[in-house]
């Protein structure tokens, strides 16, 4: 396997580069050694930022931008002076590899399935995302997102993708009949890739489409150089979904907690603010 040199969608500069393009209020900045994304709001309790998948900064580095900072931590524990509001979530990450490597490391299950899904009547085509608001995977995400109440980035984010940083945003197709049963959307950034959104019918499910179409995604990740595929979080309620990510071989991946940081806190006793044992998950948008 090669090394893990993963780059987190929310801190690439394709982020940045697409996030401005739907008018969000990013913002690229030196913290100590580092350039990192920060997205700032003005609300009616002042000056809000969120640092999204970055390793926690020191104090004095988040002194510089001021107001009230959240950070979604890459990694833990964090510096005295950030208060850990939610314990770290997980995620499950694909260290990508040759193809004959990749499927030797698939679950048996998962393998079977991709096996079957490989001698179906099911057909697949990939190519770049259209940078169509409208595209009918967009559409379908939305509404699949309110059916099941579950909150991500907008499907506007993907097509801005598309749209400024050319070619990165991948779309695979499962077709049967000639009609699309399934969908997926992959996003490239520097040397990782990120799985962003899926849409399958029930006869997708049926024909297991979206083991075939995450199979071709990591396929074309390892081919043009990735070294890493995020599938995104786990979500221990969700046995099916975490077996669907875990089939692929990949490994769980802890983050870091979301903290905290504001001036006056500083001056608080925060020791053991790192320490957030039993506490619920945090969304790490």
């Amino acid at each position: 396997m090669r090394p893990m040199t993963q780059l987190p969608l929310q801190q690439s500069p394709e982020f940045h580069n697409a996030a401005r393009a739907l008018g969000w209020p990013v913002m690229r900045r030196v913290l100590g050694a580092r350039e990192v994304n920060l997205i700032g709001r003005t609300t009616p309790f002042g000056r809000v930022t969120l640092l999204s998948r970055a390793d926690p900064p020191l104090p004095e580095e988040l002194r510089t931008i001021g107001g009230l900072i959240l950070v979604n931590a890459e990694t833990g524990p964090c510096h005295p002076g950030l208060m850990a509001l939610r314990a770290p979530r997980q995620h499950a990450l694909v260290e990508l590899a040759p193809k004959g490597a990749m499927r030797a490391g698939l679950r048996q299950k998962w393998r079977n399935r991709l096996s079957a899904a490989e001698r179906s009547r099911l057909s697949t085509t990939h190519g770049a995302l259209p940078p169509n608001p409208d595209h009918w995977l967009l559409k379908a995400e939305a509404a699949q997102a309110r059916r099941l109440r579950y909150a991500g980035w907008p499907p506007a984010l993907s097509s801005a993708w598309a749209k400024v940083n050319r070619g990165e945003a991948r779309l695979f197709e499962a077709q049967l009949g000639g009609r699309p049963i399934a969908g997926l959307v992959l996003l490239r950034h520097g040397p990782s890739a990120t799985y962003q959104m899926s849409v399958t019918t029930p006869e997708g499910q049926r024909m297991n489409a979206m083991t075939l179409l995450l199979w071709r995604a990591m396929c074309w990740a390892s081919k043009v150089g990735c070294h890493d595929l995020d599938l995104g979080h786990i979500d221990p309620a969700n046995a099916g979904l975490t077996r669907f990510k875990t089939g692929t071989g990949a490994r769980i991946r802890t983050l870091g907690p979301t903290l905290l940081w504001h001036r006056s806190l500083s001056a608080l006793p925060l020791g053991r603010s790192h320490d957030t044992r039993g506490q619920a998950a945090s969304p790490h948008v």
